[in-house]
């Protein structure tokens, strides 16, 4: 069983914050991953800035510009990583949330087996359909990788099948249509899976979290955080604060 799929193991509702590597820097990155990992987070999803994010939305892209600006790229993201395990002694689950053109240019097999040395425990790469992933899927399971794949509420239940055979941890779930009864019943569809279910949610409000959390296995927080992150004087403690309410809300709630 892979660190990911322990997490999901357990009774309590996955927390997922999502933050953009390198804004403002990666000696904030770290700060910030650290202090997540103390105040509840489960699993980080690291966003690798890329310059055309076209599957996140306006505030992770202007994050991303940031990053890039500050002189992020992929090499250095995975060098801060190793550098948080082994001498930051941090043990929560790292997911990199990453573009194809990234892996592509440095090579699948190579990019993967770098990334696992540097203590990175799953991939997300959102514009990469299951079909043109098989050289990707390979590199992962010879790593011992988990390969984590989205599932659309448009998709046909035979593409979320194999969307669900192929995804190592669990499933990201995008609902494109809907916020009640469609999306109750996108979820109904995905539990067939017997796969742990993780969906995004934009607000800061705790009760979102929850409402999240009552359909799926893991509330992956995105925007919110990225702004705040970006607005706060403070970011790491607004971060950490923020993570904390959200985790306490979820664990009493729940």
């Amino acid at each position: 069983m892979s660190r990911l799929q322990k997490v999901f193991a357990s009774d309590r509702k996955a927390l997922i914050p999502f933050i953009v590597a390198g804004d403002p820097n990666l000696d904030a990155t770290a700060a910030l991953i650290t202090e997540l990992a103390h105040r509840g987070a489960d699993i980080i999803e690291l966003g690798v800035p890329f310059s055309d994010p076209v599957a996140n939305g306006p505030i992770v892209q202007e994050s991303c510009l940031r990053a890039l600006a500050a002189g992020t790229d992929s090499n250095k993201v995975l060098a801060m990583v190793a550098n948080l395990r082994n001498e930051g002694g941090i043990t929560t689950p790292i997911v990199l949330f990453i573009y194809y053109n990234c892996l592509y240019r440095r090579g699948c097999r190579s990019f993967v087996e770098k990334a696992t040395a540097a203590g990175v425990n799953g991939l997300m790469v959102p514009d990469l359909p299951f079909e043109e992933a098989v050289e990707l899927h390979q590199a992962c399971q010879d790593s011992g990788m988990d390969l984590i794949y989205t599932a659309a509420s448009t998709s046909t239940p035979q593409r979320l099948r194999r969307i669900a055979e192929l995804t190592t941890a669990f499933i990201y779930c995008v609902p494109l249509a809907g916020v009640n009864d469609e999306l109750t019943a996108f979820i109904e569809r995905l539990r067939t899976t017997n796969k742990p279910l993780t969906m995004g949610f934009d607000r800061s409000e705790p009760e979102q979290a929850i409402r999240l959390a009552s359909l799926v296995d893991g509330v992956i927080v995105e925007n919110a955080l990225v702004q705040m992150i970006h607005d706060s004087p403070e970011p790491v403690q607004a971060a950490g604060d923020f993570v904390h309410s959200l985790r306490k809300a979820l664990d009493t709630k729940v």
